[in-house]
């Protein structure tokens, strides 16, 4: 007969037949999902962990490229002193060697002022070594550089070093202890230091027969001869002598201490020698106002720098088209303070827009002028006349009272290009500047008779390393000359790995602090 509870349970679960309907297409549902998961997972994690990849190996080649990049920074900053200290290597050869040798003895120790590779010149013959040891250059290459491979007798000097300045012709190349595992080379290029500035159709090379010297004379220095308290306006010192005239509308600067102090006028013998302070030129700039005692050093806050012109006479009449100067960032010139003149012819007035003057025989037939602080635009001229002035800041001027030509200025490397320009005006009728006192004059002689000086003022106080400074001529025989104390120099460092590089360059102007710029 059977249970009845068991027949009753088994009929329940009968009617509910779809519990065991739903269980069943769950399992369905869930593998579907589960291979939706499945197949979205492969979409997304394949790409994701290429990704992860490419991240790592783009970091990767980052931290190569930045270790590229400093190994390559490496070689401009070695090269940049070698170009300061004008650098050299000297050795003599030990032995003969012949046209083909590959591996040149010189005096024992004598290579330790040589790079690890490089070139290195050997009478005309220029080679390049790949290593070198105590007593030994190896791995050469003959005949480099389109020269000539040839013998050379024991004892020739073996020279490596800088190229001459001013030959564009010329390079040197060599380099330094690996870097972060790169091979660093350096190639070091002279270039011509007046390019963008003139012409080079006549050459690129310096003349001896007319040499062009800048130099700065020394600061203006002298000591209080009494106290001062900080509203005193008449400043007592030792000597005035090597100051800088002053007026009301062009002042100038001395320091005392930390105090600047902006002074408009001086007195000097048989008058006590004293700094006459502006009304409010105590404490100048925000320095603040203080007493100094008797003995304090006291300083101009000016420099002078000179052009000194001088000719040998060989080639007859010089006229002279412009002389210049270029001043290194941070330098600025002072209106006013050049030494290229004349003098009002009668008493100018506020309203005047044609000036007279004694000469306007050294200044070009439009420009610039200053008056006593006040700057002026002229549009011509006539030999004792300058016409069509702009004045903005008009005022009177005494008859008599200095007019000096100021310079057109430029931007040019960084720094200020200031150039005088001239109606070919002859060579002697140029400036001639004594020196100051207790200095050497210039003596003339039967090589240099004749020597002419453009003069002018910078600030802040200071050495303007870099200063160059050149003059043109009518002529093309010897058109053009500069100091040739001062050098640009290109240089270029190449890190190596074996299937990529980095090359990062810079242009170093000799006593001047170099300026990097570089890129891939």
């Amino acid at each position: 007969m059977g249970n009845p509870g068991l027949r009753g349970l088994a009929r329940s679960f009968g009617k509910s037949s779809g519990f065991f309907h739903s269980r069943e297409n769950e399992r369905g549902y869930v593998l579907t999902w589960v291979m939706v998961l499945t197949l979205v997972a492969g979409m997304i994690i394949g790409p994701f962990l290429q990704f992860m990849v490419t991240g790592v190996r783009a970091s990767h080649s980052h931290t190569d490229t930045m270790q590229e990049f400093y190994a390559a920074d490496s070689g401009i900053e070695d090269a940049s002193h070698k170009v300061l200290a004008e650098y050299s290597a000297t050795s003599t050869l030990n032995g003969d060697i012949s046209a083909d040798v590959d591996i040149i003895t010189v005096t024992a120790g004598s290579t330790a002022r040589f790079p690890v590779r490089g070139v290195i010149a050997i009478e005309s013959e220029r080679i390049y070594y790949a290593g070198k040891t105590d007593a030994q250059l190896t791995g050469c290459q003959r005949g480099y550089d389109g020269t000539t491979a040839k013998a050379h007798d024991d004892g020739t000097p073996v020279t490596a070093g800088m190229p001459a300045v001013g030959d564009v012709s010329d390079s040197w190349q060599y380099g330094i202890e690996d870097i972060n595992d790169k091979q660093v080379d350096v190639t070091i290029e002279p270039i011509w230091i007046l390019d963008g500035l003139e012409s080079d159709a006549n050459g690129t090379m310096p003349h001896a027969e007319l040499v062009v010297v800048g130099q700065v004379l020394e600061i203006p220095t002298t000591a209080l001869t009494g106290d001062i308290d900080n509203n005193d306006t008449t400043i007592p010192v030792a000597s005035t002598a090597a100051f800088p005239d002053a007026s009301e509308g062009n002042p100038s600067v001395i320091r005392i201490e930390n105090e600047l102090i902006q002074y408009i006028g001086k007195t000097e013998p048989p008058d006590p020698p004293a700094l006459i302070a502006a009304p409010d030129g105590r404490g100048f700039d925000g320095t603040g106002a203080d007493g100094h005692g008797d003995g304090e050093e006291v300083t101009a806050e000016e420099i002078t720098y000179h052009v000194d012109i001088t000719y040998d006479d060989s080639v007859g009449s010089l006229k002279i088209d412009k002389v210049g100067a270029w001043l290194p960032t941070g330098f600025s010139y002072m209106p006013g303070s050049s030494n290229i003149t004349t003098g009002l012819d009668g008493h100018l007035y506020d309203y005047d827009n044609t000036i007279d003057v004694v000469s306007t025989e050294l200044f070009p037939n439009s420009g610039v002028i200053a008056i006593d602080g006040e700057i002026i635009q002229y549009g011509s001229k006539t030999p004792t006349q300058f016409n069509d002035c702009t004045r903005p800041d008009a005022a009177d001027h005494d008859d008599g009272t200095v007019v000096s030509a100021e310079p057109q200025q430029t931007g040019h490397h960084g720094g200020t290009v200031l150039a005088w320009t001239f109606n070919n005006i002859d060579f002697e009728k140029l400036p001639y500047e004594l020196p100051l006192s207790g200095e050497g004059g210039f003596t003339p002689s039967a090589e240099f008779p004749f020597r002419r000086t453009v003069t002018f003022n910078l600030s802040p106080i200071g050495e303007p390393r870099g200063i160059f400074s050149w003059t043109s001529t009518n002529r093309d025989d010897i058109d053009l000359s500069w100091d040739t104390s001062s050098g640009i120099f290109k240089i270029t460092s190449t890190a190596t790995r074996p299937i990529q590089w980095y090359s990062y360059h810079a242009d170093v102007l000799r006593r001047h602090k170099p300026t990097k710029s570089g890129g891939l």
